[in-house]
């Protein structure tokens, strides 16, 4: 079975490699009013896509349970600033994840790992146009900060091991 490491990793690889996107970050905060840290964001100038990875059904169930980011931020036109929403979670979850997101949130789409490649399995729907998220500088600037913190503390560890 797949961690959550694991999956961001096929993440990252899937977005910057198979999808072409700009930049892929993980466990970010985009807005200061929603507590919430989104696991893995992947940009591109004129479009954010927001994953959740959940590797069981009670982790995948407790993501709904009083969080104002799936009742109020992620609909069509709110003010968060994602274009579209995902989430990501295990081969055996799929069929579970797939039914319960058809029946309470149309918008958002599936990802499926399945022997360590990422697979579309539900197309997310558009929550917001596409934008220039490069006009918006202090979100651009998060964006890049955090990729640049996620290197820098890669090539950190990597030293560290090698001077062990």
């Amino acid at each position: 079975m797949e961690d959550s490491k694991q999956i961001k990793a096929l993440l990252f690889s899937y977005f910057r490699f198979k999808r072409q996107f700009l930049g892929v970050v993980s466990e970010i905060q985009l807005l200061k009013d929603i507590d919430d840290i989104d696991d893995f964001i992947a940009f591109k100038e004129n479009e954010i896509i927001g994953v959740e990875i959940k590797v069981s059904r009670s982790d995948f169930l407790a993501d709904f349970k009083n969080k104002r980011k799936h009742k109020k931020h992620l609909t069509p036109n709110s003010l968060y600033p994602l274009n579209k929403f995902y989430f990501c979670v295990p081969q055996q979850l799929s069929d579970f994840a797939e039914d319960f997101l058809s029946k309470h949130y149309p918008f958002y789409g599936l990802l499926v790992v399945r022997a360590n490649e990422i697979f579309v399995k539900r197309s997310a729907k558009r929550l917001r146009d596409k934008q220039d998220i490069f006009s918006n500088i202090s979100l651009r600037d998060k964006l890049i900060l955090r990729m640049s913190s996620e290197l820098s503390n890669l090539r950190s560890e990597i030293l560290d091991k090698e001077n062990k």
